[in-house]
């Protein structure tokens, strides 16, 4: 009898020592996921920041883009005009 006692005895022993160990699993992947989640707020808020920034930095290429462009066009108008008006008053119309 005292045998059959010690059996299951020893059986509940490990069957302790084994839900110990599963709940420490659980505990440390509890934190783990606590981990990934506050990664992923962050990770979603950097991005948010990179699209704003982004977005910005394309509005400020754009509007550089279109004054290098009119500087171009203002620059060969320039002498376009000069040549028509030097043939205006060629012909004698000045």
């Amino acid at each position: 009898m005292t045998d059959k006692i010690d059996q299951i005895q020893t059986r509940l022993n490990e069957t302790t020592k084994i839900l110990q160990k599963n709940i420490e699993i659980v505990i440390d992947n509890t934190e783990k996921l606590e981990n990934l989640e506050m990664k992923t707020i962050e990770l979603s808020d950097d991005s948010k920041l990179f699209n704003k920034e982004s977005k910005s930095l394309y509005r400020k290429f754009c509007k550089r883009n279109i004054k290098q462009k009119l500087i171009i066009l203002a620059l060969s108008l320039i002498p376009i005009t000069c040549i028509i008006v030097f043939f205006v008053c060629l012909s004698g119309k000045c």
